[in-house]
């Protein structure tokens, strides 16, 4: 109901079904109930669908945009989902260098900090709140 209302107050032309589709991918838990860390997923998707043109709509947009394109980079498999290899491969320099300066615990930690529900994978919107504070 809230998110109808906010979607009506912010007049984006959003068909019924593209709502309940973005409330379905923005609720992690499935608990039918958005909180915060989920709202922030929601305002992304709805930002990308919506024709908004108001100039802060334009660099949230651009901002969506470099994350997507960011996660595109680490997602060489293109199947939606960051794994350790994958993140790994990418931010390879010389070996001597380890994976772009970082230790190998360091690496870990920073990837288990963003794989939220500890299934070895990073998926778009773990990385999206991962990256949140960019945006």
């Amino acid at each position: 109901a809230e998110f109808e209302e906010y979607c009506s107050d912010m007049k984006y032309a959003i068909t019924d079904e593209v709502k309940n589709e973005i409330f379905a991918a923005s609720d992690l838990d499935n608990n039918a109930r958005i909180d915060f860390k989920e709202f922030i997923i929601l305002l992304a998707t709805i930002t990308m669908v919506s024709g908004d043109a108001s100039e802060t709509s334009k660099d949230f947009r651009q901002a969506l945009e470099t994350v997507n394109d960011m996660f595109l980079f680490f997602d060489i498999n293109r199947d939606g989902k960051l794994n350790v290899k994958e993140v790994k491969k990418r931010m390879k320099v010389p070996p001597s260098q380890g994976t772009m300066g970082l230790s190998e615990d360091l690496f870990s930690r920073r990837f288990e900090e963003m794989d939220w529900d500890h299934n070895g994978v990073i998926t778009y919107q773990e990385f999206l709140l991962a990256t949140e504070l960019w945006v």
